[in-house]
């Protein structure tokens, strides 16, 4: 539905799909205020708490959906048949968000835990998910004139680039300051992966497969982001160390961005990716 909003204007087709990955960091943002100094002072019975908190804070989002969709145009909701997707050609972007999402959901899972291990508190945890939350909220604004320009895979390697970066610098450098930049790298990149991957599907595909194509690379998506966490803990138990599992999610996520870095725009490889 976003990706039709504004079919004639590139920029804001761009900013509009950011934005409603970003959302997200808002989410992020309130649960980092709200959960750690609960379960710090109540202990772990109160998770409840915590969970019904969260679903009360996200029903509130639920009005706002309903008007958005609706103000949606008809054909975002319209199917037609179109030829086969071109999947072998779209193959380095499917591979690199394959591995993006087995990468990045590693350090989202096991980061909280990964501070415990290393003695933060819950005032450090917590400020550190609401900068991480803060800086997903804000990432739409830098990217949008690199999501708006590129046709190829460039954008989707740089968010992955960027991410990986942000996924290793706890791990090589100790400290509050690390974390809290780690979180901002991580924050200002790992929302925009999908964005780029939807760009690309919308700038490469004609529109009746924008669905198809959407719903390929959220596939994936969810294979990757369900293998990771499994991955990276059967990693961690094996080392008996969460560092290495982290580690591990930076590689595969730089590697990710290496197979980005080779999509082509489809039909058109020889060519330059810039417009």
């Amino acid at each position: 539905m976003v990706a039709r909003s504004f079919d004639a204007n590139p920029a804001r087709n761009a900013l509009a799909i950011a934005l409603y990955f970003c959302g997200s960091g808002f989410g992020m943002a309130v649960s980092g205020a709200l959960v750690p100094s609960l379960l710090e002072r109540f202990g772990a019975g109160a998770w409840i708490w915590a969970w019904w908190t969260l679903g009360l804070t996200s029903a509130i989002a639920l009005p706002y959906a309903l008007w958005a969709s609706r103000r949606a145009t008809d054909a975002a909701f319209h199917v037609a048949d179109t030829a086969p997707l071109p999947w072998p050609m779209m193959l380095p972007s499917l591979v690199a968000y394959f591995l993006f999402a087995s990468g990045y959901i590693v350090y989202v899972t096991f980061l909280v835990a990964w501070m415990r291990e290393r003695g933060a508190e819950a005032g450090t945890i917590s400020l550190v998910w609401i900068v991480l939350g803060l800086a997903v909220i804000a990432s739409p604004f830098p990217w949008r004139p690199v999501l708006a320009a590129y046709d190829g895979g460039g954008p989707l390697s740089l968010a992955i680039l960027a991410t990986a970066f942000g996924a290793l610098l706890p791990v090589v450098a100790r400290g509050v300051a690390a974390l809290i930049v780690s979180a901002v790298m991580f924050g200002f990149a790992f929302f925009i992966a999908p964005s780029a991957a939807m760009g690309f599907t919308r700038k490469n595909l004609p529109p009746p497969a924008w669905g198809p194509g959407i719903a390929l690379y959220t596939t994936v998506f969810a294979v990757g982001q369900t293998l990771g966490p499994i991955g990276a803990g059967w990693i961690a138990d094996v080392s008996h160390s969460l560092t290495v599992g982290m580690i591990s999610a930076g590689v595969i996520l730089t590697a990710g961005s290496l197979c980005a870095a080779g999509q082509a725009p489809l039909g058109s490889a020889p060519r330059r990716q810039a417009r």
